[in-house]
């Protein structure tokens, strides 16, 4: 991306009223690839119009590459679902039902041996429109689940 883009593209997204961080956030790679090209960072501050001093720049560049390490370090739901050990854990099939729905979730619901098609019908039957109505069910039967067990 040219300069005057990147500048364009700052621009506009500090007219949404976004944070700073959140600006800086979306443009590292651009700013990072300017760097590499040689610009440093007091003249990009300057040549990208930005109303900020150059701590407060540098500041905010270096907690964008921190959240950038750590999203690298956090694992993705695909990587986790293996180590469940179930192969009716597809997260193709649980996001198809609820765009939401956290791997926690799926876990206990597998865990009480379920599946995307029990689950399917209750959002049918039981007209469970969120993943928080989802929830109460699950937990719900859950505890029926150990009140049996302790009779």
């Amino acid at each position: 991306m040219e300069i005057e883009e990147v500048k364009r593209s700052m621009k506009k997204s500090f007219e949404t009223k976004v944070t700073d961080q959140s600006v800086i956030d979306k443009h590292l790679i651009y700013i990072e690839e300017l760097l590499l090209h040689g610009y440093k960072m007091p003249s990009l501050l300057e040549i990208l119009g930005l109303k900020m001093n150059i701590h407060t720049f540098r500041t905010l560049i270096k907690r964008a590459r921190n959240k950038k390490k750590e999203e690298k370090n956090i694992p993705k739901l695909n990587s986790v679902v293996p180590n469940l050990h179930s192969p009716s854990i597809d997260d193709n099939n649980w996001k198809k039902l609820y765009h939401d729905i956290g791997s926690h979730l799926i876990k206990h619901i597998v865990e009480l041996g379920f599946t995307p098609n029990d689950v399917k019908k209750w959002k049918q039957e039981l007209s469970i429109i969120t993943v928080e109505q989802l929830r109460k069910h699950v937990n719900k039967l859950k505890e029926e689940k150990a009140s049996v067990k302790y009779k």
